[in-house]
């Protein structure tokens, strides 16, 4: 996930978004709504960030299993090298 303007653009409209719906479908909790959303726009960067570091972490995990698994074997080796003589 990338954490550039564009990004935090697409992520803000989509959160004004839900914010608009949230609005329009639940009347009873416009109050509640009002007083929020604007702690939920500010809090959009730092969650964006987290998550973004999160995934890192993911990708991270994931290529170290992948490097686990082409680990060097000598008795492949030697196999190997056996095949290549004859």
């Amino acid at each position: 996930m990338k954490c550039d303007i564009k990004t935090m653009l697409k992520a803000g409209l989509w959160l004004a978004a839900l914010v608009t719906g949230v609005y329009v479908v639940f009347p009873s909790s416009r109050e509640w709504l009002m007083g929020v959303s604007p702690f939920l726009f500010l809090l959009l960067c730092p969650l964006m960030m987290l998550f973004m570091m999160k995934s890192m972490q993911s990708c991270h995990t994931d290529s170290e299993k992948n490097e686990a698994t082409h680990s060097y074997n000598p008795a492949q080796d030697e196999q190997l090298k056996r095949k290549i003589e004859f």
